[in-house]
Parts: structure tokens; C-alpha cells; sequence
């Protein structure tokens, strides 16, 4: 069984094509098992691709869903969307003293 980080790892490589075919389906279900197994980053990559659309339809609210999940583990980047999607209302209310918190965290 592989490391969250290492399944990450494997994401990003199918992802972009690095050393290995390019293949999003894949990418996506390396990122999912990253994230089934608590790795903030694998949640960030799974909000990513629903809020881009990459492989799977545009979904807002599951990409608030995992951009929370992901800010909940202490992942950066997780956190610095979360509190955009406060500051902007995306798939919630807007809320300009949360996103300000969350940015000092």
C-alpha cells in the first residue's frame, strides 16, 4: 500500500504527464486515495478538479466541500481557497471577517 504522499505524487505525474502517459482519470483516482486517507493535499487536488472541471463536471459545492476538507488538515494552499471562497461567495456566504481570519492563519 502506498503513502498519501506518495499517491499524490503519483497523481501529479499522471496529472501532467511526467515520465508516464497523461491520463486525468487516473490522476483523479490517485488524488481521491490520497485524500480517503486524510493527505490535505490530495483533498486540494480533488477541489481543484471540481472547481476547473478537470475530468469530472464542474461541481462548486463539492469543491467547497473539499477545499474545507483540505483546510482542516492545515494544507496551505487548502486554507488560502477556503477563505476565497468566503471572501467571494463561492457555494457559500460571503463573509469578509472569516476570510480575514482564515488568511492569518
Amino acid at each position: 500500500m502506498s503513502s498519501d504522499k506518495e499517491l499524490c505524487i503519483s497523481g501529479w505525474k499522471y496529472q501532467f504527464g511526467i515520465d508516464i502517459e497523461k491520463d486525468l482519470e487516473k490522476a483523479f483516482d490517485f488524488y481521491k486515495q490520497a485524500a480517503d486517507l486524510g493527505d490535505g493535499e490530495g483533498m486540494f487536488q480533488i477541489a481543484e478538479f471540481y472547481h476547473l472541471g478537470i475530468h469530472v463536471k464542474k461541481d462548486r459545492n463539492k469543491a467547497f466541500e473539499y477545499f474545507q476538507k483540505s483546510a482542516s488538515t492545515g494544507f496551505e494552499m487548502g486554507i488560502f481557497k477556503k477563505a476565497l471562497c468566503y471572501r467571494y461567495g463561492y457555494s457559500t456566504q460571503k463573509n469578509w471577517d472569516y476570510f480575514k481570519e482564515l488568511l492569518k492563519t
